[in-house]
Parts: C-alpha cells; structure tokens; sequence
C-alpha cells in the first residue's frame, strides 16, 4: 500500500511537472509572437528612419538574451525532474532487492530448522533402534546363558 501511495504520488507529481512544462512552452511561444510582433514594428521604424544598417548591428539582442534564459531555465527542470525520476527509479529498485534479500534469508532459515529437525528425527529414531537392538542383545544373552546353564545340569529359576 505504501508503495501505491508513493507511484501515485510520483505521477501526480510527474503530472504536475508535465502541466508546468507545457504552460512554460505556451508562455515561451506568445513571448516569440509578441517578439516578432516587436521586431516587425522595429524594422518598420528602423526602416522609415533609416535607410542603411551597419554590418554586425543586433537590434533584439535583448529580447534574444531573455528568450535564451528562459530555454535554458526550461532545459534545467527537465533535467532535475529526469534525475528525480531517475533517483525514484533507483530507490524502487533499491527497496525491490532489499525484499528479495529478506525473503531469501527467510526462505534460508526456514530450510535450516527443517534440517535441524529432520537431523533431531533421525537422532532420535537412531536412538530407539539402538535402545531396541541393545535390549534384543540383552534378551538373547540371556536366553543364551540359561541354555548353557540348563546343558550343564543347574537348574535356572524361569523369569
């Protein structure tokens, strides 16, 4: 859930950016109209009040100035907001693995008690069948002796 809340921040977040950008565009193409609009009253006067221009002259180096920072402020949100969504991309991925790693030192440690108890089991198991082997040695022993005793002519009390 709280991964949804964070994408969905991030593409309302993206949204907004988007809706900026295109409102700066807007902003930067009635700024050339009204810039043309200018320049063609310039040249209209420049034209009626003079007749020659000088080689190199820049009447809108002004307006050329102011035009070429707003593409440049323009240009540099587009790369913060790239790189912000990088990072966001990073830290997604980031948290992705840092998941997988716990399920797999879960999944590891769940596979280390069933060994540990499937060693215990077999332990035990080993355990009764040598209890159960020693006891049948015992019982055979002692049938053995009776034997021997009996085939030697004393008498054995019967258990």
């Amino acid at each position: 859930a709280a991964v949804e809340a964070l994408e969905q921040e991030r593409l309302e977040e993206e949204r907004r950016k988007k809706a900026m950008m295109q409102a700066s565009w807007a902003q930067a193409a009635q700024l050339k109209k009204e810039q043309r609009e200018r320049e063609a009253r310039r040249e209209k006067v420049a034209t009626e009040r003079s007749s020659f221009k000088f080689a190199g002259e820049d009447p809108f180096r002004g307006e050329r100035k102011r035009m070429q920072a707003i593409q440049m402020q323009r240009w540099c949100d587009q790369q913060t907001t790239l790189k912000q969504i990088q990072r966001e991309k990073e830290a997604q991925k980031d948290a992705k693995y840092l998941q997988s790693l716990a399920a797999q030192e879960q999944l590891r440690q769940q596979i280390a008690a069933e060994k540990e108890a499937e060693r215990k089991r077999v332990q035990d198991e080993v355990r009764a069948a040598n209890l159960h082997a020693a006891q049948l040695r015992r019982e055979q022993t002692s049938r053995e002796r009776k034997r021997a005793l009996q085939g030697a002519g004393a008498r054995v009390a019967t258990e």
